[in-house]
């Protein structure tokens, strides 16, 4: 608790909902670790890696697959909700061709929570 290691490792991931605000969000995450190496007087070194991008549901998809759940289901069966912070490999697919991620309930609880 008192004591300054030789070295620490760390590993830090930042979210977003469109790539530019991870960028940047992720350079302030930088910004603030060289600060605190240099109010301490050590050096860090950051390496950035890419994570999932952003899961972007296109928008004719979702228009049409809205359409025919509302045909086939009744109001108290659907729930529509908008970005969430969650990630995912279809998150690169969006990027690359029309996609759209559902989510369906299948249980009950907290997601990833001890009692989901």
């Amino acid at each position: 608790m008192n004591v300054i290691p030789n070295e620490v490792r760390l590993e830090t991931y930042v979210r977003g909902k469109i790539v530019e605000a991870i960028e940047g969000a992720a350079a302030k995450v930088d910004r603030a670790l060289k600060a605190g190496a240099l109010a301490l007087g050590a050096t860090v070194e950051i390496t950035n890696l890419p994570g999932y991008p952003p899961l972007q549901n296109n928008s004719r998809l979702l228009e049409l697959f809205q359409a025919n759940f509302q045909r086939d289901y009744s109001a108290d069966r659907r729930c529509w909700q908008g970005h969430g912070a969650g990630t995912t490999d279809m998150g690169d697919l969006a990027h690359l061709m029309p996609a759209l991620h559902l989510y369906a309930v299948g249980a009950s609880g907290q997601a990833h929570g001890a009692d989901w």
